[in-house]
Parts: structure tokens; C-alpha cells; sequence
């Protein structure tokens, strides 16, 4: 049997009221998602993925750019207005505006970080026509972000 690695950690701070939704991501990796109990999508999780030992680095990840085709991958319909997107010690933030036909346009932000063999990438994620009331909260909950080893 394979030798179950502990996972790397990852910690965020929601407000209080903010439900713990489960989800099975599948295979060995780990979700942790909290939500707005009023409005569900309104949300933060932060997804943790084993990887090989030869992808130890951010940059085996290729840079900001190469990875940000990961985080906003193109599809048929699908429209991204990127606000930002920054390489800052160690993982890559990303903001952007996501449009999916069919579906009201999204704002988010996305840390990508690479810690004891695994992918952590954080998500906030809010209805763009809900953001300015949320963005504040947005920034509190993506600043609050932390990773370690397990």
C-alpha cells in the first residue's frame, strides 16, 4: 500500500456565521470551503494537491504567467478580465473577473503556492454585483491565508 503523506496546511479566517460546506475533491487531495450561509455564493476555500517530489517550486510551475493559464484556463464562451496578477514571496496572486455564459459574472482571487509537495491554492470568490460590499471582506480572508508544512 502507498505510505499516506500528511498533507501541507492551510488556514483562513471566515466571519463567524460562514458554514463549512464538504466537498470530495477526489484522489489524495483536501478541500476546506466556508460559505456565506445567506448566499452561498459567496465563498473561500483553499484546495490542497499532493504532487511529485520533482515539483518541489513555485517556479517548476513555470512563472505567474505560464500558471495563470492553469487558474484561468481558456474554454468555448468562457471570458476573463484580469485585474491582477503578481509573483509576491513565495505564491502568485491573482485577481480577476471570470464571465461563463449562462451564469452571473464572478470576481475573484486566487493565491497559487507550492508547500511540502503540494499545490495550495486559496480561492475567494463573490458575484461580481456583490463584491463592493464584500470586497473588503475579500481582502481580509485572502491577507489571512497562511500554509505549513504538515
Amino acid at each position: 500500500a502507498a505510505e499516506e503523506k500528511p498533507l501541507a496546511k492551510a488556514t483562513f479566517a471566515v466571519p463567524e456565521s460562514w458554514v463549512q460546506l464538504k466537498g470530495d475533491p477526489g484522489g489524495d487531495r483536501r478541500l476546506e470551503l466556508y460559505a456565506d450561509p445567506d448566499n452561498s455564493d459567496t465563498n473561500a476555500f483553499a484546495l490542497i494537491t499532493p504532487v511529485r517530489g520533482d515539483y518541489t517550486s513555485l517556479g517548476s510551475f513555470g512563472n505567474v504567467e505560464t500558471v495563470q493559464d492553469t487558474v484561468m484556463p481558456a474554454a468555448p464562451g468562457i471570458s476573463y478580465d484580469v485585474i491582477r496578477a503578481e509573483a509576491v514571496t513565495g505564491k502568485y496572486v491573482y485577481e480577476y473577473v471570470v464571465r461563463v455564459p449562462e451564469q452571473p459574472e464572478r470576481h475573484l482571487t486566487t493565491v497559487f503556492m507550492v508547500v511540502a509537495d503540494c499545490i495550495v491554492t486559496f480561492n475567494f470568490q463573490a458575484k461580481s454585483s456583490d463584491y463592493k460590499a464584500v470586497s473588503a471582506l475579500a481582502k481580509s480572508t485572502t491577507d489571512s491565508f497562511k500554509t505549513g508544512k504538515p
